[in-house]
């Protein structure tokens, strides 16, 4: 069975996945502590990706502190410094909001 999606997916995603060549403004949220997909080992190179490809002005990223790759987990009694990371999700949704129409806009 196929995905369903159109062939022609993979060849527009090709155009700017992992050149940074981004086409719109973009905001990038990631958790300092997520395992899963590590800051050091995702986010910090594709901003190298984006500068090296003139698009900087383009780019804005955020990485929430103390956060993991799943919010729940921030409740763990045994780890207090956690925390989640919904909080920042939205206001960097709020902030692409305001940065592309112009006017705040709430989301929530």
């Amino acid at each position: 069975m196929g995905s369903g999606r159109s062939p022609d997916i993979g060849l527009r995603i090709g155009c700017f996945s992992n050149t940074g060549t981004i086409r719109c403004k973009t905001i990038e949220v990631s958790s300092e502590l997520n395992y899963l997909t590590p800051p050091a080992i995702h986010c910090d190179p594709y901003r190298a990706d984006v500068d090296a490809a003139g698009k900087a002005s383009w780019y804005r990223w955020r990485t929430v502190a103390g956060a993991t790759h799943v919010d729940a987990w921030a409740d763990d009694p045994n780890h207090p410094e956690l925390r989640s990371g919904h909080a920042e999700m939205m206001a960097a949704w709020d902030e692409l909001l305001e940065w592309v129409e112009g006017e705040r806009v709430k989301s929530r």
